[in-house]
């Protein structure tokens, strides 16, 4: 669809108008909106894959001269496009979740390509150009802003719901920050910055940087003792808790947002240190330089908000009263033809890397950066295997180039029957051919390998724990591993645990690559309610239940013991963390191989379950016929059988079947192990090691 441009700006409508604009300038002698007036819907084409059906949308809309709402509501099918996705959002947090990290982590990633390519010297008709085609590609950011910031048609992000009243607590504590750090001494401040690291997906060292670039800003405000422990407290709870609906993500992304404003937008060590958001506020404010005073005079209604000035200098140029508009039209046509710059260099990152945004990344490889992060602070004695993430971004551009994605565009919540046709494809990728610079990094770690799912939400609030795949592989098995990491995103049961949250099957399909370790193997977790420990021949064997297991407190666990002299580094990392979920591998050093949040279900202390038939099942092949009709206990009694992890499916299909009928799950299987691991942190369900009788 060719259209001749003949504006600038196309109005959104959605977020606000003339009338109840969050910023706005005096035109004619009519108050004009600059900001949420403009704000588009595109999160609903970009999740499901229809970005250029939005460009479209917005080309046609100029060309009438109308507003995207007013386009959208005269297509019922597009409607219906953006009322299925916000549908979905309403009823599904973890799919608001989902669409939100998938897609800031992709607008931060967006900011940063859009600098890179202003050049030093500009013109004003390139600086308008630049501030609307910035606009236009940065349209998911704003749309969340606009989503999690205020009203909006269907706006799954307005109901009034029971929430966390630390979620949007960064931006209550947000201007004391640079005091209240001063007063801590080193441990405790270092405590504090990679707690708000791990909300934030950026290096402590960013955060203070932010918190830097505040005190000069607004200067550092005196805060007593008390309102110190304050924060101290709200910190540290909102770092533990699991947000579990839609106004805690809102209140709690909004806050994100307006702290990244005070960040570098930089997401790797090499990455220029400029502002975030300066993609669009650079040119905005070479622009402000340009414009005649009474124009600025008329911006100083705005303040401090950078990106509505732009907006309504382009505004002012659309309507002719500033000229340039020709010109301008031209150089956004040019903008269009280039695009974005190549992403490649954000195909894999680092340790040293700044940024670990889930959304790019995944849950293992955020677990493995923040023990890196730990280690590195708090002087701790364990190590992490060498190796590096896969991102994304690149196992993205695989799978659309292999025609993979348009199988999964079809219907992203709902792939049944083009499952097994995905699969099929992904191992006959070269992934070589689209990410060569994770065959070249992969050379330097050696000649073993492990390759490890890092999926988006694997390791978050609902423990994913065993779904997705790993492999041991050489540097010339690599691409099989590859493939095979890959095909787990897409296997039966991946497909149903998703499906049983109301996750989407967008392909947020990261990997962690590292050197293989060999050694003996175990899993520990500390949670408030005490702890346990499991040792095998390998760490797999601990993983799947087998080895030995000791429930009690940390401390009498570890005495005696070969991790005895690490018994601080753990301590270290509950104070830090919380509740946790640690596997390692011993080889005459520690390595800890994953860390993820243990969420377990909301039991009330001295619940009575006594009141609960108890059903057995003490063999395989009765779980078919399982169909509970009230609320039990489900004895697994089989699940010490040496192969249970091949039935893990099996047993996944029946809790999901009688979920409502479950009140707890028992067996002799370790509670660190991976099915009890999903039955707790995925299904919600407690679970209780029990000691089989030999009798």
């Amino acid at each position: 669809m060719v259209v001749r441009i003949t504006k600038i700006l196309v109005r959104g409508n959605f977020f606000g108008n003339d009338d109840n604009d969050e910023f706005f300038i005096e035109y004619k002698d009519k108050k004009m909106g600059v900001f949420k007036s403009f704000e588009y819907i595109s999160l609903p084409f970009s999740i499901t894959g229809k970005k250029d059906l939005f460009f479209r949308l917005l080309d046609e809309a100029r060309a009438d001269d109308l507003d995207l709402e007013t386009i959208i509501n005269s297509k019922v099918d597009i409607r219906n496009l953006v009322d299925l996705v916000y549908e979905h959002m309403d009823s599904s947090p973890e799919f608001s979740r989902q669409v939100l990290d998938w897609s800031l982590s992709r607008a931060f990633l967006t900011d940063n390509l859009l600098y890179q390519q202003i050049p030093e010297e500009t013109s004003f008709t390139e600086d308008i150009a630049r501030i609307v085609f910035a606009w236009e590609q940065l349209s998911d950011f704003y749309a969340i802003e606009g989503l999690v910031g205020g009203d909006g048609i269907s706006n799954p992000f307005i109901g009034r719901r029971v929430h966390s009243l630390d979620s949007g607590i960064l931006d209550v504590v947000e201007g004391l920050l640079p005091a209240y750090l001063s007063g801590l001494s080193v441990r405790e401040k270092n405590k504090r910055l990679l707690q708000l690291s791990s909300m934030i997906e950026k290096n402590p060292e960013e955060i203070e940087r932010a918190v830097a670039v505040q005190e000069k800003v607004f200067g550092q405000a005196f805060i007593s003792e008390n309102e110190s422990k304050s924060i101290s407290q709200s910190i540290e709870s909102l770092s533990r808790t699991a947000l579990t609906n839609n106004t805690e993500h809102a209140k709690f992304i909004n806050s994100v947002i307006r702290f990244h404003n005070w960040m570098s937008m930089g997401l790797k060590r090499d990455d220029p240190k400029i502002d975030q958001y300066d993609s669009l506020c650079s040119p905005v404010k070479r622009a402000i330089r340009l414009i005649p005073e009474e124009f600025q005079e008329k911006l100083r209604m705005i303040k401090d908000a950078t990106s509505p000035k732009g907006l309504a200098i382009a505004y002012w140029v659309d309507e002719e009263v500033i000229p340039g508009k020709d010109a301008v039209l031209e150089e956004l046509v040019k903008l269009r033809k280039t695009g974005l710059p190549d992403d490649s260099m954000y195909d894999t990152f680092e340790f040293e890397d700044v940024s670990f945004y889930s959304g790019l990344c995944g849950g293992k490889w955020k677990g493995l950066k923040l023990l890196h992060e730990a280690k590195r602070l708090f002087g701790l004695k364990f190590n992490i295997a060498e190796g590096f993430s896969v991102s994304s971004l690149g196992i993205s551009r695989a799978l659309r180039e292999e025609g993979i994605l348009s199988l999964i565009e079809r219907d992203i919540f709902d792939i049944s029957d083009q499952r097994e046709k995905i699969v099929a494809r992904i191992f006959n990728i070269d992934f070589e051919k689209y990410i060569p610079s994770v065959f070249s990094r992969a050379k330097v770690l050696g000649e073993d390998l492990i390759v490890r799912s890092s999926m988006q939400g694997e390791d978050g609030v609902s423990n994913f724990s065993g779904t997705y795949e790993s492999m041991a592989c050489t540097i010339d098995g690599l691409n099989r591993a590859l493939q095979f990491v890959a095909a787990s995103y897409f296997s039966e049961e991946a497909v149903r645990s998703r499906e049983d949250i109301g996750l989407a099957h967008i392909p947020g399909i990261s990997m962690v690559v590292q050197r293989r370790l060999e050694g003996t193997g175990g899993v520990i977790q500390i949670t408030s309610l005490g702890s346990s420990i499991s040792y095998a021949r390998t760490a797999e064997e601990a993983v799947s239940g087998n080895g030995t297991h000791e429930t009690g407190v940390l401390e009498d666990l570890l005495e005696g013991s070969e991790l005895e002299m690490f018994s601080d580094d753990f301590r270290t990392l509950y104070d830090v963390f919380g509740d946790i979920d640690v596997e390692f591998i011993k080889n005459g050093k520690l390595y800890l191989t994953q860390m993820r949040p243990k969420y377990s279900p909301a039991v009330s202390e001295g619940a009575d379950l006594s009141g609960f038939p108890k059903i057995r099942v003490n063999s395989v092949k009765d779980l078919d016929s399982l169909n509970l009709e009230e609320k039990s206990i489900l004895c697994l009694g089989f699940l010490d059988d040496e192969a249970v992890m091949g039935y893990a499916p099996r047993i996944m299909d029946v809790i999901r079947r009688n979920r409502e009928y479950i009140a707890a799950v028992s067996g002799p299987m370790a509670s660190v192990a991976h099915i009890p691991n999903k039955i707790e942190g995925h299904f919600k369900i407690p679970y209780f090691f029990e000691v089989k009788d030999d009798d």
